[in-house]
């Protein structure tokens, strides 16, 4: 590179150059002019959510003015930035009055939206919308008083039920807007205001924060509703590490398990922490084999293993029950018969019996004699 060479400045330099200049010449394009555009503003933009319903309109109506106020507009919705005289403001103004409307049109519902679109400014859009969503006083505070007495916590955190209850008073404030005086009696009437939604706070959580809401309400003077809050909030966290210990205790003491010490087995406790064995009949044991599921009398090592079964079938005959073997019947000449060994100075007895097996008796002609046999048939 020749020493003396300079580089020739470049086009997006040279526009940026240019621009800055327009823009120190027209007080127009400065950020502090009330037709100011920002390169990032679009017409297409939804300015507050959720859009309005006609049920919401409080709520929107107040989120749309810090909007709007962000960007030093709320002037074409109240009217206090009119349409300039001069002509060459003329535009400027009809920009950002149309780009407001752009954003009041898309913040409403579409057939809202579509009701409106057709007035020439901002201003005039803000007032139908008022004048169509804008109720009785009396009948909707009624309403939202109802609502906030019978708001309970139930089964939501503390500050599911905290916003519930703020959403409502932030409603009831749209139509009753709080007292800005400074004077004695307007601190008063803010304390005041401020003392009631405490205990509205209070008289809706569960009862598990009784005890925590006998001490809040007996000191004096009472803390504020962002306080309660913050205090609340710490007890339901305290109530949730407690809660945490107790089911990890409960957690360990479901790993118990009960021992057999007969079969050196253990069974580990069910879902309730009790042995699962104890709804279940108990198993047979037999001390001589040392086993579960047979008794003595089907004990194959004592009584024998049958002809047809290997010792490899021991098991499954086991659980076969075998029958008593039954009693024999015996005859009257064979009764007589024992009669006479029994007693051979007594020849003389005449025996009687039951011959359908189950019990025999005999008369002595000296003596009474009673004989009960049972033959087991």
């Amino acid at each position: 590179m020749v020493d003396g060479d300079t580089t020739p400045p470049s086009k997006s330099s040279e526009n940026s150059e240019k621009g800055k200049k327009v823009a120190d010449e027209n007080p127009h394009l400065q950020p502090d002019s009330p037709y100011y555009v920002h390169p990032a503003d679009n017409p297409t933009n939804v300015f507050y959510q959720p859009v309005l319903s006609g049920e919401n309109y409080g709520t929107w109506v107040r989120g749309m003015r810090k909007s709007l106020s962000a960007k030093a507009k709320t002037g074409y919705i109240d009217g206090t930035i009119n349409k300039p005289t001069k002509s060459a403001d003329i535009p400027y103004w009809q920009r950002c009055d149309d780009l407001v409307g752009s954003w009041v049109c898309n913040s409403c519902e579409p057939e809202i939206g579509r009701s409106i679109m057709s007035f020439d400014t901002a201003h005039v859009m803000w007032m139908n919308l008022k004048s169509c969503f804008v109720q009785s006083n009396a009948t909707k505070m009624y309403a939202i008083k109802q609502a906030i007495s019978n708001l309970k916590q139930e089964d939501n955190t503390v500050a599911q039920y905290f916003t519930q209850l703020k959403t409502l008073w932030d409603q009831l404030d749209s139509f009753r807007p709080p007292t800005q005086c400074i004077c004695h009696a307007g601190k008063a009437h803010i304390e005041q205001t401020d003392q009631d939604r405490a205990m509205e706070f209070l008289q809706g959580l569960q009862t598990r924060f009784s005890s925590l809401r006998s001490q809040l309400l007996v000191t004096e003077p009472l803390s504020s509703v962002a306080k309660l809050y913050n205090l609340v909030r710490q007890e339901e966290e305290q109530h949730g590490l407690n809660s945490l210990v107790v089911h990890n205790v409960d957690s360990a003491a479901l790993n118990v398990c009960r021992h057999d010490p007969r079969s050196n087995r253990s069974f580990p406790g069910n879902k309730n922490g009790a042995s699962s064995s104890n709804n279940k009949r108990q198993r047979p044991f037999y001390d001589h084999c040392n086993k579960h599921g047979h008794t003595r009398l089907i004990c194959w090592k004592l009584v024998g293993y049958p002809k047809d079964a290997s010792r490899s079938d021991s098991r499954a005959l086991a659980s076969v029950a075998v029958p008593a073997p039954a009693a024999p019947s015996i005859t009257a000449e064979q009764y007589a018969h024992i009669l006479a060994l029994l007693d051979p100075a007594n020849g003389d007895i005449t025996p009687s019996a039951n011959f359908a097996g189950i019990t025999l008796s005999s008369i002595s002609n000296s003596s009474t004699l009673i004989w009960i046999v049972d033959s087991g048939a």
